[in-house]
């Protein structure tokens, strides 16, 4: 999220999100601790704990937090929708950059998605490539939720204590679970033999078609 301008006096957010994984067992108490902190850029943050309680969390040097709250599936792209909205910066990412599509479609395929949703359910939609509608984009279109830009993507079960982390490349590798609980057991001691657990790679990634579009330059169109 881009709105107001940066300043050299505050916490850069890497160390506050540090902060926030170290220190809060909630979404509240991140909040609260959120609250006592200054940011020297703007950005937005999602919070989830393992009740499923979410929050988004909008920040800017020099301006309150706008919390945008919700119980269960809440979606966020790349713009503000507080306040910060009327930012000229903000107002600049919505108008130039495929945020507000990308957002759309992410509506629709919430709106479709159960509460039982499987991992597999969300890895569906965290690589649709479809646009608004479900109307068919040529690989690598911006305006869809995977445009075959991001480097990877993490489903994480909070109540489970579970990540499932895409292997690459982008997100049409393999997706490995890591069972943080029994990671970070003390009594845990790491074995070559330990079972990797993953859900399939992507279809396109043995069919041809990634391919097809890595020989083709890995063309990215579809900006507004």
């Amino acid at each position: 999220g881009r709105a107001r301008h940066p300043v050299p006096v505050g916490e850069p957010v890497v160390h506050t999100t540090r902060e926030l994984l170290g220190n809060a067992r909630t979404t509240a108490e991140a909040l609260a601790i959120l609250a006592t902190k200054a940011p020297m850029v703007s950005h937005m943050l999602m919070l989830a704990d393992a009740t499923g309680d979410v929050a988004i969390v909008e920040r800017a040097p020099g301006e309150p937090l706008f919390v945008r709250r919700g119980k269960g599936k809440v979606p966020l792209t790349n713009h503000f929708e507080g306040p910060l909205s009327m930012d000229p910066a903000n107002q600049q990412i919505e108008t130039v950059t495929s945020t507000r599509p990308r957002r759309i479609r992410l509506d629709e395929l919430l709106s479709n998605l159960p509460g039982s949703a499987s991992v597999e359910d969300i890895v569906s939609v965290l690589r649709d490539r479809k646009g608004v509608g479900g109307v068919p984009l040529a690989l690598g279109n911006r305006r869809s939720i995977d445009a075959l830009i991001a480097t990877h993507s993490v489903v994480m079960d909070s109540t489970a204590k579970v990540l499932w982390v895409s292997e690459g490349p982008h997100l049409v590798g393999r997706y490995l679970r890591f069972d943080l609980a029994r990671l970070l057991d003390p009594a845990f001691t790491p074995s070559a033999g330990d079972p990797i657990v993953a859900l399939p790679a992507d279809p396109i990634l043995t069919n041809g078609q990634y391919r097809a579009w890595v020989e083709a330059g890995s063309p990215h169109k579809g900006e507004p």
